[in-house]
């Protein structure tokens, strides 16, 4: 099997099995927070410790790595997908979950940059 198909079988399998934690279902609400949208939509690849599941899906937890990109460009490649120098595998738009508003995205950016990137990294 090769590199982008264990990808893919890792994102749906990952997010078969937060189904049942955090109702995965395509569809979101006002009541779905930052932390259920990334564990629904982005932890099967990037991982609930955001060290990446796979080769080549970028580590959240390195201080000098991808969320020290401007904001604005960050919410662009989770827009519109991306897909890093070193991956076999783009990100889809929107994670895969087409569903997700800007407003949702940007609030799981907020997410993912407070969780993970140092308070003196931020100021």
């Amino acid at each position: 099997m090769n590199s982008k198909l264990y990808l893919f079988v890792g994102f749906i399998v990952g997010n078969i099995i937060t189904f049942p934690i955090t109702g995965f279902s395509g569809n979101t609400s006002e009541q779905n927070t930052a932390q259920d949208i990334y564990e629904g939509s982005c932890a099967a690849c990037h991982g609930q410790d955001g060290e990446g599941e796979f080769p080549g899906v970028p580590d959240f937890s390195v201080q000098t790595g991808l969320l020290t990109k401007p904001y604005p460009t960050l919410l662009k490649n989770i827009l519109e997908g991306y897909e890093s120098s070193n991956s076999s595998m783009a990100m889809p738009p929107r994670g895969g979950n087409p569903d997700l508003s800007e407003k949702e995205i940007e609030q799981s950016l907020d997410y993912l940059i407070n969780r993970f990137v140092t308070t003196e990294k931020k100021q």
